[in-house]
């Protein structure tokens, strides 16, 4: 801590701005992994990793506008449910004899979702049914899918969750039937039009969807299996097999009681009528609007994942491409904001669905070129921050971009622009499609085509938040860049416009990752309650920021031997002092105002504020003040001061490094090294009886100075 000779004695005390860093080093690359998540990250989901015997699951199907339309005879509403939870039976009676039946059968399932349930359809009353939604198709969907996710409900921190969602979409489209609207605005029936497969009338149907409960199965009664089939051709007889020219859509489910992750299998089949057809598993907000969906969902996520700061791990085995227009999304997120910056709420005309999807299917190549600029982003940010606009030929990576389309009700759209299909979502869309490339591979993408495809199954560990936040979303100029919040993740293909193709793929293992230490933990401020906050303390800064490095700490704590440990801690600490404001003590005591004191920098009232900090998860750099009208997106530019710390480090290699910049300004004099002592052999009195070397720069009274320097390989050696 700085000291200097004043007039008065005082003791400064101050409340710290603390950012806290988690650094957690490990040999084994897996190791590393799996201990990051015991540490740095949580899962967003409810089941992390697919792993819970009692499985949650839901079927969903859209036509082409991403609504319901009319229900198919004798199957309901397009949506179901598989929820159950097992127990275990004992082994022996109540008398203590031997259980012959249980041995029989070691467990039992309990579920959650009758079908009769299932089955309810428009007409049909249920508990929570709004009473404008009884006989309209699309409301009661969206009522019944509410309904199942009330009889599969989890309780959880720090929200209830429901199911994994399996997603069926037809993209048949009657345009004389005028069921779909344009960018969100009702319109009247028109046509021909070729871009939208059609057979003729009744096209955009729900598909028939069959259900086989889970049950337990195999020799011992421990593997645990059901599914959901059908086929969107309604006259198809599929007790004879896949017989003939007909559509076809499977999600099987398997698990060993105990063991491992839930593995789900995927069939999907178009046919001549039904030439464009989808199939996603995802994992969608547990409540709120989901991707492409106006409507309140329900869904496996408890935490919504927020760009830059989370990661997607799950295992892919594609077994059948899906012919040459499958269009296999090895990650597809959906998310929804407005153009000028405001989360959506409902209103289609002026929400926009955003999609980020990464297909792998090698048969699908880049439409982006330097002569087709239209369906390429503005421009392309490289992981180090650098922006390529697609006029630079030489730099752009077009063989990244598959296709890139703007959003219908854009205003400020840069020329040339392709706008997004209009009819195919309720409201206005945009869809930023991507390829295998060597620009993905520092987030775990695959860089090259055919990686992860046919004959090569991976477990993938996608860095899913940081590619997301460096793509190009449309934004209206001027406005503040959104938090970009993404309520649907999932994968699957889409077979876009190609009959007699049959795509087939497993996943397992699927996770959404989240730092433990979220940005809604470090925005915390006094008047915020969190767990462990003390009652005196919520509306106390300085007792509020004591009990909130307590919480973080929690949230970061490694148990070892002898103790548990939290984390490094960066310190700033702002020298000012307003002697008129009787903040700090004297040695302790209590002291009404005083001065003026020249001892004490001051600009005035304010002078003793805490800094700007704004927090980068990988990085702690620029836009960091204690000047609070400053705009560090200029760069260090005028009469302002700054502070900055960055760590970076290899993978299995060598320290950290930490590298730090202090620049202090006219109205924020802090600390600096070049002063001259005023510790002299006849001057005893500011001497200390003794030296130690220090391992730090400090700064005093000396404005407009920078200080910079790296630290590395501490360590603190006591004897054993």
């Amino acid at each position: 801590m700085a000291m200097a000779q004043q007039k008065e004695e005082c003791c400064i005390s101050f409340v710290l701005s603390l950012v806290v860093v988690l650094l957690f080093l490990c040999n084994n690359g897996w190791f590393a992994i799996a201990r990051a998540d015991q540490t740095g990250y949580i899962s967003a989901v409810g089941d992390p990793g697919m792993k819970r015997d009692s499985l949650r699951v839901a079927i969903e199907s859209w036509n082409q506008c991403n609504e319901v339309g009319e229900e198919v005879p004798h199957m309901g509403s397009p949506r179901a449910a598989d929820c159950f939870d097992i127990y275990q039976a004992s082994s022996t009676q109540s008398n203590g004899k031997n259980c012959s039946l249980c041995n029989l059968l070691p467990y039992l399932l309990i579920h959650r979702v009758t079908e009769e349930d299932n089955k309810l359809g428009v007409g049909d009353p249920f508990l929570g049914l709004q009473p404008n939604a009884l006989f309209d198709a699309n409301l009661y969907a969206a009522n019944k899918e509410l309904y199942l996710g009330s009889k599969c409900q989890i309780e959880d921190s720090p929200k209830p969750w429901h199911f994994w969602m399996i997603m069926l979409k037809n993209g048949n489209m009657d345009t004389y039937a005028a069921k779909c609207p344009k960018n969100g605005y009702k319109v009247g029936p028109f046509g021909p039009d070729n871009g939208f497969p059609c057979f003729g009338e009744g096209c955009m149907n729900q598909p028939l969807i069959y259900h086989d409960y889970t049950t337990l199965q195999g020799a011992n009664k421990t593997t645990l299996r059901g599914r959901f089939f059908g086929s969107w051709d309604l006259n198809a007889d599929l007790s004879k097999g896949l017989v003939g020219n007909i559509s076809y859509h499977s999600v099987t489910w398997e698990k060993e009681v105990g063991k491992g992750s839930w593995v789900f299998h995927h069939v999907l089949r178009t046919s001549t009528r039904y030439p464009w057809l989808m199939l996603y598993l995802r994992s969608d907000t547990s409540y709120g609007l989901s991707g492409g969906y106006h409507y309140p969902t329900r869904g496996m996520s408890k935490i919504i994942p927020e760009s830059p700061n989370f990661k997607v791990r799950f295992a892919l085995n594609v077994i059948k491409g899906g012919g040459p227009k499958s269009q296999f999304y090895l990650m597809d997120m959906g998310s929804c904001w407005k153009n000028n910056g405001q989360p959506c709420n409902g209103d289609v005309t002026s929400d926009v669905t955003r999609y980020s999807e990464m297909i792998i299917n090698p048969n699908i190549s880049s439409w982006c070129h330097p002569d087709h600029l239209g369906v390429c982003p503005p421009y392309h940010t490289f992981p180090n921050g650098t922006r390529v606009h697609r006029n630079d030929t030489a730099r752009f990576p077009y063989a990244a971009y598959h296709f890139y389309c703007s959003p219908g009700n854009g205003k400020y759209l840069e020329f040339p622009y392709t706008l997004c299909d209009p009819y195919s979502n309720p409201q206005p869309q945009e869809i930023m499609q991507i390829l295998p490339n060597p620009v993905w591979g520092e987030f775990g993408y695959p860089t090259t085509p055919g990686e992860g495809w046919i004959g090569d199954p991976r477990t993938w560990e996608l860095d899913v938040g940081r590619l997301s936040q460096s793509l190009y979303f449309y934004q209206d100029p001027g406005t503040t860049p959104v938090r970009r919040k993404w309520l649907s993740i999932d994968l699957g293909t889409e077979i876009f416009k190609d009959p007699d193709q049959v795509a087939e793929w497993t996943v397992s293992d699927f996770d959404i990752l989240v730092p433990k230490v979220t940005e809604k933990d470090n925005k915390l401020g006094f008047g915020d309650p969190f767990l462990g906050l003390q009652p005196n303390a919520l509306f106390d800064a300085n007792l509020y920021a004591a009990n909130k490095e307590l919480y973080l700490g929690s949230k970061c704590q490694i148990e070892d031997n002898p103790k548990p440990w939290h984390f490094w801690m960066i310190m700033l600490k702002n020298g000012n002092l307003d002697t008129y404001t009787a903040k700090c003590p004297k040695n302790g005591y209590k002291v009404g105002p005083f001065g003026p004191d020249n001892g004490f920098p001051c600009f005035g009232e304010g002078c003793m504020n805490q800094s700007l900090i704004y927090h980068y998860y990988t990085t702690l750099q620029g836009a960091n003040s204690w000047d609070l009208n400053v705009d560090l997106s200029k760069g260090l530019v005028g009469n302002i001061s700054y502070h900055s710390v960055t760590w970076e480090k290899e993978v299995g290699k060598g320290s950290w490094g930490f590298h730090h910049v202090l620049r202090t300004s006219t109205s924020e004099i802090i600390i600096y090294a070049n002063i001259s002592s005023w510790c002299h052999p006849d001057h005893l009195g500011v001497c200390p009886p003794y030296h130690t070397f220090p391992n730090g720069t400090k700064i005093f009274k000396n404005p407009d100075q920078v200080a910079e320097w790296t630290v590395n390989d501490f360590d603190i050696l006591v004897p054993k």
